[in-house]
């Protein structure tokens, strides 16, 4: 899962498809692979669902359906980000899942970047993925 930064907006945008935004663009920039998914589902693996807000331009990720379903509080369902565990299973990690007050979401594997930062507030372990690396 690639992850992008939009500084207009402070969204993360996560995805698996590189052409979606290549280096960068519609306000967002490049910043890393942040975790890997499976692109289609495995065994023990469930959906991690990506949502879109227009109207806040913010993107929220959930293995949890019934936190939005089909769509809520102003977000629309786009699909399957990639498939996930639940649990955790040899060689996955935490994938964290923090807020600001704003209403953004952030998700790291690495809970170090944004110690110390009160603007983010934990929410859960979203889920358990396998670490990514830290460019390209």
């Amino acid at each position: 899962m690639i992850r992008y930064f939009n500084l207009s907006t402070l969204d993360h945008f996560y995805t698996a498809n590189y052409s979606e935004l290549g280096c960068g663009g519609k306000g967002y920039g490049l910043e890393e692979i942040g975790f890997e998914a499976f692109s289609s589902q495995q065994s023990g693996s469930v959906p991690l669902y990506r949502y879109w807000n227009q109207t806040k331009g913010f993107h929220f990720y959930t293995t949890n359906f019934s936190e939005l379903g089909n769509g809520g509080q102003g977000y629309v369902l786009e699909g399957t980000a990639g498939y996930v565990y639940s649990t955790q299973h040899s060689g996955t990690v935490p994938l964290y899942r923090y807020r600001r007050s704003t209403g953004q979401h952030f998700y790291t594997t690495d809970s170090s970047e944004v110690s110390g930062n009160s603007n983010w507030i934990f929410e859960e372990i979203q889920c358990y993925v396998f670490p990514g690396g830290s460019g390209f």
